[in-house]
């Protein structure tokens, strides 16, 4: 079979650039991170610490309250922080690039290639050294890709365009440490939190200021600070509890679990406080403490336990502290 060669005119080769770009272009900004910050009112005036969950994939990631998290929008590919970090330069690139990976101990690294959709097309295992290490990467087509480095610290992922190749694999190779001066890459001061996240996730913010803790969620589409509202919920034994807010309201979003004593699920009285465990038909406070269904669900109260109260009131008098105490208003689903 014959084949023939098409040799483009420098101006049609220029053109055919522009096109790849405007098609690469929109790809990119569709993967483009998300940066979002923390501020807090309220209770606290500091957010001390966030833990953010992606419900979809389940995967989590703490950071300072004072620090960025970023959202990698790596269509699902897990990219949790780690205390590896790096830089892929020149990027974009014409097949042949350069990764620059830091590692603060000598350890194995995994060098995994995607496509933006998922489709692993290259892994290599590499012994990373204490330093800056020197990786020269080759593509086999133009596109966007993701390379990730996994480590037993965690992983970190990059995203490469390649703009044109002749280079006939994929490849990966050590070319030995970088010796310019670490600071221009600012690889050993840099602390990344990263957290993989696809347009439409859900997101779960677990916020701390002290005592307080605020509970958030969200699915943004553009970089933002959330201003962290930390509102007093504590029971009577001091224990605090995390809330939402959801709408104008303020609710718990944990289950009140304080117990000062502990009744059989027979017994009860509309004029007296009955604390109950569910399942458990005993009165030992600290075995009822150990249960399963106490971790899980807290404390069931009748009216005059939740209202910490003699008799059974309306909450419409006003003259009664429930068993959860208030600086504003918390809403509580308490059955009676």
């Amino acid at each position: 079979m014959n084949t023939k060669t098409l040799q483009l005119p420098g101006s049609l080769k220029l053109l055919s650039a522009v096109a790849v770009f405007s098609i690469l272009f929109p790809a990119l900004l569709q993967g483009q991170d998300l940066r979002m910050t923390f501020s807090a009112t309220g209770a606290s005036t500091v957010v001390d610490s966030v833990k953010a969950t992606n419900l979809r994939t389940n995967i989590s990631v703490s950071l300072p309250g004072n620090d960025t998290l970023i959202l990698g929008m790596t269509t699902g590919i897990n990219d949790p922080s780690g205390e590896s970090n790096g830089m892929v330069y020149p990027n974009p690139s014409t097949g042949q690039t350069n990764l620059i990976a830091y590692s603060g101990i000598e350890q194995t690294g995994v060098f995994s290639l995607f496509t933006l959709s998922g489709k692993e097309l290259y892994r290599n295992n590499a012994t990373l050294r204490p330093g800056n290490n020197l990786f020269q990467l080759t593509l086999a087509k133009m596109g966007v890709y993701l390379i990730r480095m996994t480590t037993g610290q965690g992983s970190i992922t990059f995203k490469i365009i390649c703009t044109e190749t002749g280079t006939a694999a994929n490849n990966i190779h050590f070319s030995g440490m970088y010796t310019g001066e670490p600071g221009s890459f600012h690889l050993k001061n840099l602390s990344v939190y990263k957290l993989a996240y696809s347009s439409g996730d859900i997101l779960l913010y677990r916020c701390r200021g002290g005592v307080h803790t605020t509970i958030i969620t969200d699915s943004p589409l553009a970089s933002k600070t959330y201003n962290v509202g930390f509102v007093p919920c504590a029971d009577p034994a001091g224990r605090n509890y995390a809330v939402v807010k959801i709408g104008n309201q303020t609710w718990m979003a944990e289950n009140l679990a304080w117990l000062p004593k502990v009744m059989p699920s027979d017994t009860g009285a509309e004029n007296k406080k009955f604390y109950y465990v569910y399942s458990y038909n005993d009165t030992i406070v600290s075995n009822a403490k150990l249960s399963q269904n106490y971790k899980s669900f807290g404390v069931l109260y009748n009216w005059p336990a939740a209202m910490n109260s003699s008799g059974k009131k309306s909450l419409q008098t006003g003259d009664q502290q429930a068993v959860c105490r208030e600086v504003t208003e918390i809403h509580t689903g308490v059955s009676t």
